[in-house]
């Protein structure tokens, strides 16, 4: 049997929330406000991989922004500087953006380090764990980790944008 894509195989336990964002260089040198400011010609955007959840968000926003002007996502794409450009990680987009190889990628705060961000979501990171290895030491204690306070607490020390909630380690589906 198989639900919302999710084999019954499997278990899903809430994470944690993590900020969503416009990663630019620090004092936002382009003004760079909101997605739509992307299909400027001075702005040169890296992209994430395609699979990613990022580039599902990226592409969500592309749809809307396309249905607003009334055209297709795929002629918005064509004008996005560095669209094909793609980064397979949060950090590689900080890093191209501080290195000056794009004015704009979109990531996780937590890797915008002394880059200034533009949030724009919030979203669950949550874990899929084959139900097989449920029972394993090692899942529950990781488990065990994510309820804690010292978790909690450490997160919001050492990873601005991350933050758990009040679901956090529990099991949510099945």
């Amino acid at each position: 049997m198989q639900t919302y894509g999710v084999e019954t195989s499997t278990i899903l336990v809430r994470g944690y929330d993590r900020e969503q964002g416009l990663i630019v260089a620090r004092g936002n040198p382009k003004n760079i406000k909101c997605f739509q400011d992307l299909l400027r010609k001075d702005v040169t955007f890296i992209n994430r991989n395609r699979g990613s959840g990022t580039r599902l968000l990226i592409d969500r926003y592309l749809t809307h922004l396309a249905h607003s002007l009334k055209t297709t996502p795929s002629d918005l794409a064509v004008q996005i500087q560095g669209y094909a450009h793609e980064a397979k990680s949060h950090s590689a987009i900080a890093a191209a953006i501080r290195n000056r190889r794009a004015d704009v990628g979109f990531g996780i705060r937590s890797v915008a380090g002394d880059l200034d961000f533009i949030k724009t979501d919030d979203e669950h990171y949550d874990f899929l764990i084959p139900k097989s290895r449920e029972n394993k030491e090692s899942v529950k204690q990781f488990i065990q980790i994510l309820k804690s306070s010292e978790f909690s607490q450490s997160l919001l020390q050492k990873a601005p944008g991350l933050r758990t909630i009040d679901q956090t380690g529990e099991i949510i589906f099945p």
